[in-house]
C-alpha cells in the first residue's frame, strides 16, 4: 500500500459511510467538523514527520521542517480535504 492509499485511507475514514474516491465530486459528500479538520490535520503531520519515504511521496521538497510539512498538509487539506462545516452563530457563542 501506497502512503496516498494510507493518507486517503484515513481521510475517507471520516464519512460515516462508503466513499468511492474513483467518482467525480466525492470530496463533496461529506462535510467535517473543524475539529475533525484538525485531528486529521496533526495526524498527517505527525504522519509525515515520522516517515521519509512519505515525506518524498507528498512533498516537492521533502524536508522534516515544521513549517514545511504543515505547508504541504494545508496544501493535501484544500484539494482533498471535506468542506467544513459551518456553524451558527448561536453555537459560535456557546464555546
Amino acid at each position: 500500500m501506497t502512503h496516498r492509499e494510507i493518507v486517503m485511507r484515513k481521510l475517507l475514514s471520516y464519512a460515516p459511510f462508503e466513499v468511492d474516491a474513483d467518482k467525480d465530486g466525492w470530496w463533496t459528500l461529506y462535510e467535517w467538523t473543524e475539529a475533525e479538520q484538525q485531528e486529521f490535520s496533526d495526524w498527517l503531520h505527525e504522519y509525515l514527520k515520522q516517515d521519509r519515504k512519505a515525506r518524498q511521496e507528498f512533498m516537492q521538497v521533502p524536508v522534516k521542517a515544521d513549517s514545511v510539512i504543515r505547508r504541504a498538509v494545508t496544501a493535501f487539506i484544500s484539494r482533498y480535504g471535506w468542506r467544513v462545516k459551518q456553524t451558527t452563530r448561536r453555537q459560535a457563542e456557546r464555546r
